[in-house]
């Protein structure tokens, strides 16, 4: 009996320093994305034009981390809107939060050439835009950041097929996409299905191999009418950038 009254006061006193495990605060975090801080694609008079639509959700997450703090909202369309919603963590002044724009899966295998109207046009299956923001207050259950600047991480380029220096429509295109990264060589390719034969394809090519100043290789395998016909291109691209390119194929 003595021996189990003294297991028993063992076990109390070991409860009693047992702290309690404090939940990690929630905060309400709203983000100004201004005139500088858009995202999305849209194509205005030949050039590319970023903007957000209403709804649109963005994840947030401690630079650094891969743990998800919360989801904020665009609160309107247009180049600019204001993201509002909760996060949960541990968050000081001066700390640095990352928010992903992702639409999709961040899959750049399958495109149809199109830059938005479809639902496997870029705008919908690989559309990937971040911004870094430093926080700038911690205060009565809100977080309060600088405003975001997001770039979109990818290009996009627009590929005119010609064959003997006529347009030349395709049914569906192939390109591997070559370069570097920080520890070696890497490859991608993606491939294009349009949904009717053209000659002018929108490609969305992920940067991450690269910066502009160091060219990535690109191989063309071009089928139209059942023939395959190829072509090898250098070009310099830049993440968030436009561009326009005549592929002369073979």
């Amino acid at each position: 009996m003595a021996r189990r009254i003294f297991i028993l006061l063992i076990c109390s006193l070991l409860l009693s320093c047992t702290k309690e495990e404090k939940a990690e605060p929630t905060y309400t975090l709203t983000v100004v994305a201004g005139k500088e801080g858009t995202k999305a694609l849209s194509l205005e008079s030949g050039s590319l034009k970023a903007t957000w639509a209403e709804g649109e959700e963005v994840k947030v997450y401690k630079t650094g981390t891969l743990n998800c703090l919360g989801t904020l909202s665009a609160q309107s369309s247009g180049k600019s809107t204001t993201l509002s919603g909760t996060i949960t963590g541990d968050i000081k002044v001066e700390d640095y939060l990352t928010l992903d724009f992702p639409n999709g899966a961040y899959d750049y295998t399958n495109q149809d050439g199109t830059l938005t109207g479809n639902s496997t046009s870029i705008d919908k299956v690989c559309d990937y835009a971040t911004a870094t923001v430093q926080v700038t207050s911690v205060e009565g259950g809100t977080v309060t950041t600088e405003a975001a600047t997001f770039t979109n991480e990818q290009a996009i380029v627009r590929f005119r097929l010609k064959l003997n220096e006529i347009d030349f429509p395709a049914d569906e295109m192939s390109v591997t996409v070559s370069g570097y990264i920080s520890d070696g060589p890497s490859s991608r390719t993606i491939s294009v299905k349009p949904k009717t034969s053209t000659y002018e394809l929108y490609v969305a090519i992920p940067c991450f191999y690269n910066d502009e100043s160091h060219p990535l290789t690109l191989s063309f395998d071009v089928v139209a009418i059942g023939n395959h016909h190829t072509k090898s291109a250098s070009m310099k691209l830049k993440n968030g950038g436009f561009y326009k390119a005549t592929v002369s194929l073979q």
